[in-house]
């Protein structure tokens, strides 16, 4: 089976938490990485209760601060996987079904109720915030590729359709909204121009 084939196909018996995933993503060494997968393998078999506890943020944007810096890991990693001319590392990465790649993360989007990993579970809208963070650090990465790595995108156009379409998390920001009551609409404009600032360039959800 083609290398590329086996990135696309989803992982069967490993399936990180969308907190698991950054955590993986932040990792600073083959021990740290193998921590959490051991940990989520653990969760899978056994259940989540008699699983000691991770180190976790202790607030709301200790907790942007790790999105963050995951996406800025997982940057780094494509981008010397490009210019070290790995490409399938970097497709893999980008564009793959594993417990590692984007779609995955982008994937718990959606289909979590909740941060079945979390040490101290934060109230509904700090998570759906948290969550939105994630979704702009998402399309931040994709507008730095876009700059920094422009031919090896345009050699992926269909792989790079369905990511953007990943991308769209319908509902995600009006739940933002929803979640803060009626200062609801004012937060995200906030957040947003805050993310913006920060980073110079972002997205709407």
């Amino acid at each position: 089976m083609h290398e590329e084939e086996v990135a696309q196909k989803p992982s069967i018996l490993l399936h990180l938490t969308l907190e698991e995933i950054l955590r993986y993503w932040s990792a600073l060494s083959d021990a740290q990485r193998q921590a959490v997968l051991e940990r989520a393998d653990v969760r899978r078999v056994g259940g989540i209760g008699g699983l000691p506890a991770l180190a976790t943020q202790s607030g709301m944007f200790d907790r942007f601060a790790g999105v963050f810096h995951a996406f800025e890991r997982l940057r780094e990693a494509i981008e010397k996987a490009i210019a070290e001319k790995r490409p399938l590392d970097a497709e893999y990465r980008l564009f793959g079904a594993k417990h590692d790649s984007l779609p995955s993360l982008l994937d718990r989007l959606t289909d979590e109720p909740g941060s079945p990993g979390d040490a101290s579970p934060t109230d509904d809208t700090s998570r759906l915030a948290v969550r939105y963070a994630t979704l702009l650090s998402a399309r931040r990465l994709l507008q730095q590729l876009e700059a920094s790595s422009s031919s090896f995108l345009a050699d992926h156009p269909v792989e790079l359709k369905a990511l953007r379409a990943k991308m769209a998390v319908p509902g995600l920001r009006e739940a933002v909204i929803a979640g803060c009551g009626d200062e609801g609409e004012a937060f995200v404009v906030w957040f947003d121009r805050w993310f913006l600032d920060r980073h110079d360039r972002g997205g709407q959800g």
